[in-house]
């Protein structure tokens, strides 16, 4: 007589680990938002992964107590003490080795400080600014960047609106400064600001030198830009190769943002072409806030927007092996939590094809323009699924002596 025991899939673990990756992708991106210019590179990246694990391990272990998958028969299992050291154990270890590889790839043997050879400042005459920015001090702190630098040292000023104009050709700052009228109308034509100044600059309207610098400050969200379902539509497409464009032919950008902007786009023509998004509430701070972006360029981290114009495809490798690393090790140590001996290979094997597909995808999204708030969400998500077996009336049944296992089927023998 034959009884077989049904083998599924834990539904139940595998939907709630990947809710807690997603619930603890919100406190890591807010995390990593106002702590990323604080702390180090290899830290941020060590504490987000720490914090991953950790979650996701109490999550798994409380949804396979509570499903009836944890087996305090498994090889692994000792005590409750025992759980507490495995999840000290883990966090500890996914701390050390995504900080690690966080270290090794912010290194760049070719690194040099970029020195600008001119500024192109970009200045957002939008109808918002005039509630915003009345007072004009957004052109203030022209003149006082300019100042600091040596004498012959050229800029220049563009404006924009629903249009973009040339303010100010490229030139060194006058003995008599002399100001530019506060303007205020319009919308905010990011998209069509974008391509005008690289057109310009492509028909020799004027040369910024090796290295030209150019700060963008807008308070608004584009007007022009479309970027449809899942970011592939309207004209980001035209929009991202702009910016690779810019990134190729060496002109930084750093954006600012006053007020209440689109934090995603700023962000990413910041980081496209090794520049900063500088965030202001205020007008009050434009000044030193305009500075700042002045004269900063961008850090590379695992989950942020690479620039770099050599060795790009290596880090792009570096990139997918060390994420595919981390969440391969993240997804593995759930074993402990789950604590079912039959589940292991699955585990295993599951956590690394999702940290590997999860990774490329995050690669190249990255490249081709897709959000990457999108992109770390499904990152997070994929890192935290963990897919163990449910066996039905396992427990009785492996219990008995005369039970033999074959595959996925038990036989009774006498």
């Amino acid at each position: 007589m034959n009884n077989t025991v049904e083998s599924r899939f834990n539904k139940t673990v595998a939907l709630l680990s990947v809710i807690a990756g997603v619930i603890t992708w919100l406190g890591s991106h807010l995390f990593y938002r106002f702590y990323h210019d604080v702390i180090s590179g290899p830290v941020m990246i060590g504490v987000l992964c720490a914090g991953l694990f950790a979650t996701v391990f109490i999550t798994v272990y409380v949804g396979s107590m509570v499903s009836g998958s944890f087996d305090k028969k498994s090889q692994f299992y000792n005590d409750t003490g025992g759980m507490v050291r495995y999840f000290l154990f883990g966090l500890v270890g996914i701390l050390i080795l995504s900080m690690s590889l966080e270290y090794i790839y912010e290194l760049n043997p070719e690194f040099k400080e970029i020195k600008p050879t001119s500024y192109i400042f970009v200045i957002d005459e939008s109808g918002s600014m005039s509630s915003n920015d009345s007072a004009g001090l957004r052109y203030d702190a022209i003149p006082e960047i300019m100042e600091a630098e040596e004498a012959g040292f050229p800029y220049m000023v563009y404006t924009f609106s629903d249009e973009t104009q040339i303010a100010r050709k490229m030139g060194p700052l006058e003995a008599e400064y002399v100001p530019i009228p506060v303007k205020s109308n319009g919308g905010t034509a990011i998209y069509g600001t974008i391509l005008q100044i690289l057109k310009d600059y492509k028909e020799n309207v004027w040369d910024g030198g090796a290295n030209p610098k150019m700060i963008f400050l807008t308070d608004g969200v584009a007007t022009d830009l479309s970027n449809g379902f899942l970011w592939f539509k309207g004209n980001m497409p035209e929009f991202n190769a702009a910016l690779e464009e810019y990134k190729d032919l060496s002109i930084n950008i750093s954006t600012v943002g006053l007020g209440v902007v689109d934090r995603e786009i700023m962000t990413k023509i910041a980081e496209t072409t090794g520049g900063v998004f500088v965030s202001v509430q205020n007008s009050s701070d434009l000044v030193s806030a305009m500075k700042a972006a002045a004269t900063s360029y961008s850090d590379r981290d695992l989950l942020s927007i690479r620039y770099m114009k050599h060795m790009d495809n290596l880090y792009a490798v570096l990139r997918i092996l060390f994420l595919t690393i981390i969440g391969t090790a993240i997804g593995s140590l759930m074993l402990l939590a789950y604590m079912e001996d039959e589940s292991i290979p699955i585990i295993i094997f599951s956590s690394s094809i999702c940290s590997l597909f999860s990774s490329i995808l995050f690669e190249v999204g990255l490249k081709i323009g897709i959000l990457q708030t999108l992109l770390w969400i499904i990152l997070w998500g994929l890192f935290s699924l963990t897919i163990g077996y449910l066996y039905s009336n396992a427990k009785q049944i492996t219990d008995n002596p005369y039970v033999v296992r074959l595959g996925d089927d038990y036989m009774h023998t006498r």
